[in-house]
This record gives C-alpha cells, structure tokens and sequence, in this order.
C-alpha cells in the first residue's frame, strides 16, 4: 500500500490520515496512494477547530501520542483530498496558494469539511471573498436545479451568508417536486424538512383557496347568473386539472412544483360571455349590442349561433319580396294558431310576423357586417311587430309576446333587443390567490437555525 505524505507544517506533532478512494476510471496498482497523511500542528488545530479541541481534550486514543510520537487522527474517505489539503493550509496560515475564486463543486467540498471540523471563523475572511466576489460567474438563482442547489444552500449556510441561503432556499421551496434530495451533501435535516413543509403548505393553500372558489360558485356567491356561473366553473375546473389540481391530489403532492402549478393557473382564462343587460350587475359589463331585427337572427348551436348555410362571420341576409326559404325553416313547427315555432337558441328567434315565402336572417351590427366580425357597428333596435311566439327549447325555455300591432317598448330579459359582454372574469377571481402564494414563497432565515 502506498502512502503519500504532505507536510503542511514541517514541524508539526500531529499526523492526519485520509483514505483515497481511486476515481471510477482509475485502475488500481500498487503505486495507487490509498492514503494521504498530513503532517500537522496540533496547537493550529485545537486553536481553529472546535472538533479537534474536544478530540484531543477526550480520552480517546487520538489524544495519545503513537510510537512514532505523533497523534494520529484518522477520518474516513469521504472528503475530497485536494479540498481537505486546501482546509489545512488555511487553518496553518499558509494562504499563499488558497485560490481566489472556486468553482461550485470545490466550494461544496470545502463547505463540508469546514462544517465537520467546526473552523467557521478560521476561513471567515476566505468564505466571504468565494461567495461575494465570483457569485456573477453561477448560474441565476431561477436557472440553478438539482444537486447544484443543493451545494449553493450547503456552502451559504456553512459560510452563514443569510441572503444567499434565504435566495436558494426560496427557489428550493419553488422549483422542488418531492421529498428535498441532498445528494449526499451533509445539509441539516432541519433545513430540508422545512424547505419541504413549506413547499406543501403553500399548495395545501392554494388548492384549499380554488375549491373554496368552486363552492363560492356553485353557492350563487360568484357570477351574474347560471349561464355565467356555469362558464366560470367549467373554466376553473379545466385549469386546475392542467395544472394537475384536479381532482385534488394527496399531500406531499408529488411532481408538482410550486413554479409550474403558478404558471399554468396564471394562465387560466374563462371564454367571453354576452347575455341580456338585465342579467349583468350595473357596472359589471361592457359594450353594448342591439339586435336588429332585419340582418339578425338567433339560433341553435352556441349562445349566439349563425343562420343555416352560411359562413361565419360572413352573414347574408335574404333579400326582402324573394321567393326563398331560410334553411332553418325544415326546423320549424307550426302550432294550433298557425304560428312557427322557432328552433332552439339561448334567448329563442325574433317572432317577426312572416309570410310563407320569405324568411329574413338575423345579425348583430350592420345589415352587412363586414366579413371575419361577429359584432358590427352597434345600432338602434328597430320597433318590431309580433305575434305570441313560444320556444320550447334552447337553454332557458324562451317566450315573447306582443298584442298585436303593438310596438315593443318593453326588453324581454329572456328575449332581448339589447346584449351586453359581461365582466366576470376568472382571472380576476384567481389571480388573487396566486399572489397570496406568491409572498409565502419568501426562502428560509438562517438565523431560524442556529448552531449547536
């Protein structure tokens, strides 16, 4: 077994042994060091480290002199040697060869070590210049995953750096997806379980936050009315299934990452609706449509459909005196008074009297919107002479009357010359909760773990 021998202080008493383990890719021979013994001073030791001084203050054997007369103090093979030499050389003042800047992998091998020997204040000055002077050359805070995080929350909690651990911490509690991995790395379990817990309280949270919603909802609490109500939910309940909320999942939530469950929600969006300005709140819609009720037409299909034949957005009203047939007349019935019945719509078909050879198509806007608008310019509802009509299907059940001759004066609520575009929004009922999320995700305070 070959050995190799340093000497850190040429006069030193104490004699550090560190097993070597051989790289995966390195074959070993008998020239193959196994171990690397440093000779050192026991005074800079005990004076720099804690664990030695309690060592050699015990009565274990390394407190006792060997054969050769030095105290032998033996570590198992778990430090990196070229990060152990580096610790020793600054514990013994000789700082001449100690780098300036270190990259990520090194700094965690020496954070570790430091950690184990208790010597925080002997590499303070160094510590502070690896952590303040070449921070620029890692990855941002939201960029950096896995085990490099993991060494960034080991060596700012070593090094007591409060605002870096409280920053990484922060994007541990946001980024992570299970049970906090260390990666072997002697982070505390204090500080893993608490990036963890927080993790699953801020979700237990917001997914208590949106079923409240849906109760809020289904409780007429929310929404103008049941068209609305049911929009906002079917929205709601969409999002939350894509962003893996629905149907609820079990605590610790595993595969959810706050970052991603934030995102995809900030992307939920309920449709547009329009329904009667009866059945909008004052103040809580926008724009304002009247039918007309020679260019436009209510049908089946959608809450406002589009005449039979014809492309959307490009309606094309029968011309007036023609002998020509809507294709929405085969859907038509005729009662005992010899009145159509009009197909299904939300809000059912304006009962314009008509003869048996001309039926007129319905639009909003002009007479002759322009092509690809659904809504032109708005215009003034026209007065409209009709007869009883009822509607038997559609969402509702829709009826309208009118005596006779008699001009409407009157908005039928459940048939009306005016819509509005209502202004209930899901986003604005989950945004909320988003942002509430949001300010608990603040990182952990180093001073919540003092050392022992």
């Amino acid at each position: 077994m070959a050995n190799t021998r340093i000497e850190i202080d040429p006069e030193g008493d104490t004699l550090i042994i560190l097993p070597v383990k051989p790289a995966s890719t390195q074959t070993e021979t008998p020239e193959t060091a196994t171990e690397r013994h440093y000779l050192c001073s026991k005074k800079h030791l005990t004076l720099a480290c804690r664990r030695a001084a309690k060592l050699f203050s015990s009565q274990f054997k390394e407190a006792s002199v060997e054969s050769d007369g030095l105290y032998h103090w033996k570590f198992e093979g778990i430090f990196d040697s070229e990060a152990f030499e580096l610790v020793l050389k600054i514990i013994h003042g000789k700082t001449r060869g100690v780098p300036r800047s270190v990259k990520l992998d090194l700094l965690s091998d020496i954070a570790t070590i430091f950690d184990d020997l208790e010597c925080h204040e002997a590499v303070a000055f160094f510590s502070t210049n690896w952590l303040f002077g070449w921070t620029v050359e890692w990855p941002q805070p939201g960029q950096l995953r896995d085990k490099p995080l993991a060494q960034v929350i080991l060596a700012s909690f070593v090094f007591e750096h409060a605002s870096l651990f409280q920053t990484y911490t922060k994007m541990a509690i946001r980024h992570n997806i299970d049970v906090v991995s260390t990666y072997d790395l002697p982070i505390r379990a204090d500080v893993s379980d608490k990036i963890e817990s927080t993790r699953i309280e801020i979700l237990q949270g917001l997914v208590d936050g949106l079923e409240n919603l849906q109760t809020k909802i289904l409780a007429d609490k929310v929404g103008c009315n049941e068209a609305c109500r049911a929009t906002l939910l079917g929205s709601l309940l969409q999002g939350m299934k894509k962003s893996g909320l629905y149907p609820r999942p079990s605590s610790p939530f595993p595969k959810l990452s706050l970052d991603a469950v934030l995102a995809s929600l900030a992307n939920v969006q309920s449709p547009a609706y329009f329904g009667p300005q009866s059945q909008a709140p004052l103040l809580n819609y926008a724009g304002r449509w009247n039918l007309d009720p020679t260019s436009a037409n209510l049908v089946s299909g959608g809450l406002i459909g589009y005449p039979s034949g014809l492309v959307q957005g490009q309606p094309k009203p029968a011309t007036a005196g023609t002998n020509t047939h809507s294709a929405s007349a085969s859907q038509q019935t005729t009662t005992a008074g010899g009145l159509a019945r009009p197909s299904s719509g939300l809000f059912g078909s304006s009962s314009t009297p008509q003869n048996t050879n001309t039926q007129q198509s319905f639009n909003f806007g002009r007479p002759s919107p322009s092509p690809g608008g659904l809504f032109g310019t708005p215009t003034v509802s026209q007065t409209v002479k009709s007869p009883q009509v009822s509607s038997q299907s559609g969402t509702k059940g829709l009826s309208a009357s009118n005596a006779g001759t008699t001009s409407s004066t009157t908005e039928n609520p459940e048939q009306p010359g005016t819509i509005v575009r209502h202004n209930c929004r899901l986003k604005d009922l989950i945004e909320p909760l988003l942002v509430a999320a949001e300010k608990e995700i603040t990182g952990l305070k180093l001073a919540d773990f003092p050392r022992p």
